[in-house]
């Protein structure tokens, strides 16, 4: 049941199931040990989402490790790789905060076949099998983001074309392989996935850009360009052919680990591609800070487009002062109408297994006061028609 309340999909990992999946790397359970924890951890989740009464809920991503990497590894022809460095991609208060990051090499031609986040979206689907007017939400990686991290470095894009030697046979392949997911998903009942895309901020950073990019040695503004429309098109063609009750939204921060953010920049640049041409039901936006800037792109988001103010931040357990959340809704109203906005938080609150900086009892308080403030702004908060 759609809600003027909503959530991004991540939650911070009780701490019996981090436990148990650092048991399971060092071998010491089972696969079947720890996908019992994780489904005891799952059906707690969701009863409590359904508590707070929020309408579309979702797994917790409890079954990852990373927001992204775990599909891109289900699926065939990318084989998980793993490589020590630092955390320089994000503001970390820490001088070198290392961390294990892992990544992700093409080795073969993809396909989406029995991929296996088919079987966990059927588990969640059928916890809420004895729940009216709740439905099952999948967060996704976008087929943009696997085409970033095919071809965002050097040695990636050269692996890369050893496989598909053009830029349309990878993306026909992208398209393939996602087009069988989503079928595989939407014939087990999925109506309402969510693909995460946080690389446009990314053509918006323009320090971010250059040091990413340096390699190609090409003109940085024609790059952007030329990937922005890259982005449209490998999100597009896996759009365009979804049923008409499959809703598929898209979700846009500048990054989430451990409370730290990669990227800045207002989402003007982007608009006239990511807002205008991506046929997207809904758009999730990061909205929590300035790094976000003001609410004037929302003009270019057509008016039949859901738009989902993160207003509530994930990264802090300090809690927004309702007052200045509903102003902003006003102000943001001025761009899109009222009727089609709707209010939670930037992101998840966990983009990687570890975390962010508050605890399960904060992140739950965070989500009861975004439902409060929504019922303050919207008569119809929980029961949108």
């Amino acid at each position: 049941m759609k809600k003027r309340y909503d959530i991004v999909g991540s939650f911070l990992r009780p701490d019996q199931l981090l436990k148990a999946r650092k048991l399971h790397s060092q071998g010491q359970i089972s696969d079947t040990d720890l996908r019992q924890v994780e489904d005891r951890a799952i059906r707690d989740l969701v009863q409590k989402q359904v508590d707070l009464g929020y309408g579309q809920v979702t797994d917790g991503e409890f079954r990852r490790t990373w927001w992204h990497l775990d599909f891109f590894w289900g699926l065939t022809g990318v084989e998980a790789v793993n490589r020590q460095r630092t955390a320089a991609n994000f503001h970390l208060s820490e001088a070198e905060v290392k961390y294990q990051a892992d990544s992700l090499d093409l080795v073969a031609k993809l396909s989406g076949d029995n991929h296996p986040f088919v079987e966990d979206f059927i588990f969640l689907q059928d916890l809420l099998a004895d729940y009216e007017g709740v439905d099952a939400k999948l967060t996704l990686p976008s087929p943009a983001r696997l085409y970033y991290d095919l071809t965002s470095t050097e040695a990636g894009l050269a692996n890369v074309k050893r496989i598909y030697p053009t830029k349309e046979g990878l993306f026909q392949a992208i398209q393939s392989a996602y087009e069988t997911v989503l079928e595989d998903l939407y014939q087990a009942g999925a109506r309402f996935l969510q693909f995460d895309d946080p690389i446009w901020i990314t053509l918006v950073d323009r320090e971010r850009f250059e040091q990413i990019y340096a390699f190609r040695n090409e003109d940085f503004d024609q790059l952007a360009q030329s990937l922005a429309e890259d982005f449209v098109q490998v999100n597009n063609s896996v759009l365009k052919g979804r049923p008409d009750d499959l809703v598929i939204s898209t979700h846009n921060c500048r990054g989430n680990f451990r409370s730290q953010w990669a990227s800045q920049g207002a989402y003007d640049p982007i608009a006239p591609y990511a807002f205008v041409q991506q046929d997207f039901d809904r758009q999730f936006l990061e909205y929590d800070t300035d790094r976000a800037g003001g609410f004037e792109a929302l003009k270019d988001v057509p008016d039949t487009v859901d738009v989902v103010l993160g207003l509530i931040t994930s990264k802090s357990a300090d809690l927004e002062d309702p007052d200045a959340i509903i102003r902003r809704v006003e102000e943001a109203s001025h761009y899109h109408p009222l009727d089609k906005l709707y209010l939670s938080p930037q992101c998840g609150f966990a983009s990687t297994e570890e975390g962010n900086l508050l605890t399960e009892a904060d992140q739950w308080q965070k989500l009861t006061h975004s439902r409060d403030i929504a019922r303050r702004i919207w008569s119809d908060a929980d029961h949108v028609h």
